[in-house]
């Protein structure tokens, strides 16, 4: 029996996005996207010399799925093995690489972008008011983009679409991590967009990386999986409850003169119970602001629906076509209630002699298995829309 033709396809590149190996022969792939999020890819290869030529701490991963890019991003890890005998006697590379928005994640906010960060002042701040795309786009522009200081440019980073979408926020930021800030503002920003919050991404684009702020489409028509259909092989839902249903924000101040503001999500109250968490915004006195910060608290305590699936491609439901990440879908697992919610991830695991898999992940942000993400998650609520001074 031949082994499958599969149309997956890895290429090393420069920092700068130019081809330094044809396709590479591979053994084994093992890749993720997440929406909202940075993940790390790898793969195995055969240690032959073009290859290992290329493996260069500042080299790129792509690769393509079906003709389309799949997953690109910066070399984050090389571990090579060779053996006496065997499958590996003439050497292998495992390869790990990340997003492209990893460099988004590699940076701070300025509060002042346009000057080095020793000239930066004690009272010094980024603060706008806008669309929440808008203030995303700008952020990364600022502090990473054509419009960043010299050294901090990340190469081929351009911005793209997604100004004007969201809600419109005041916002600050002083010496935070630029990613984290990306996420707070995504959702802040989300009301009124399917899913309820906006979508950020890097990717490429010939030679381009483009920094892209977006709402999640509606594609609940077209990305359907059920077993009845054949479009699902396995389905696990998972329910927990809230951890937060009671956010009591402290604003700026001492004792009883400090500004509290209580933000309650009064259905998940009933349906579940009270559960209080507490957010110390101690250097916030705006009330809006106030009111943000319990909102993302609101947001990250709230009850998870998680249903991970494997889905399998029919003519009718293909990835790339009828729907990809970020976008909303639908799941009929039966018996349980059908759950509409955003492709939070999508796994691609390529073995060439017994073919592809796609996993894909609906439901929550905190149905993400990697703990640093919950983690990082949950302390948004203490880092949203607040200034910090340091």
């Amino acid at each position: 029996m031949s082994a499958p033709r599969l149309d997956t396809e890895i290429t090393i590149t420069d920092r700068n996005c130019v081809p330094v190996t044809n396709p590479i022969r591979y053994t084994e792939i093992d890749a993720e996207v997440r929406f909202n999020a940075v993940v790390a890819g790898s793969f195995v290869a055969p240690a032959y010399p073009e290859l290992t030529e290329a493996l260069l701490p500042s080299h790129r991963v792509v690769l393509r799925d079906g003709g389309t890019i799949f997953k690109s991003g910066p070399i984050e890890g090389l571990d090579f093995l060779r053996t006496a005998t065997g499958p590996d006697a003439g050497g292998k590379w495992v390869v790990d690489f990340g997003d492209d928005g990893a460099h988004l994640a590699n940076r701070i906010t300025y509060p002042d972008p346009a000057v080095d960060v020793v000239e930066q002042t004690v009272d010094a701040q980024w603060i706008d008011t806008g669309p929440a795309g808008t203030l995303m786009l700008d952020l990364v522009d600022l502090n990473g983009g054509p419009s960043a200081l010299t050294a901090r440019r990340v190469p081929q980073l351009v911005i793209g679409d997604g100004a004007g979408l969201g809600a419109t926020l005041t916002y600050a930021s002083r010496f935070q991590d630029l990613y984290d800030e990306l996420r707070a503002l995504a959702v802040l920003g989300g009301a009124g967009v399917p899913g309820g919050e906006l979508g950020f991404r890097v990717r490429q684009v010939d030679r381009n990386l483009v920094a892209e702020v977006y709402a999640p489409r509606d594609r609940t028509g077209f990305a359907r999986f059920a077993f009845s259909t054949g479009t699902l092989r396995q389905v696990q839902v998972t329910t927990e409850a809230p951890t937060c249903t009671v956010a009591i924000v402290a604003g700026e101040g001492r004792g009883t003169d400090r500004s509290i503001v209580e933000r309650v999500d009064a259905a998940a109250a009933a349906l579940w119970w009270r559960s209080e968490e507490f957010v110390d915004a101690q250097n916030e006195a705006d009330t809006e602001q106030l009111e943000h910060a319990g909102d993302e608290a609101l947001d990250g305590g709230r009850e998870q629906l998680t249903i991970t699936t494997e889905t399998v491609d029919t003519p009718q439901v293909v990835y790339g076509d009828a729907y990809t990440l970020g976008d909303l879908a639908l799941v009929l697992p039966g018996p349980t209630t059908p759950l509409t919610d955003i492709v939070r991830a999508v796994r691609l695991q390529v073995v060439p002699r017994t073919g592809r898999v796609r996993t894909a992940l609906i439901g929550t942000q905190a149905a993400v298995t990697d703990p640093a993400w919950v983690a990082g998650n949950r302390t948004l609520a203490r880092r949203a829309a607040r200034t910090e001074r340091i």
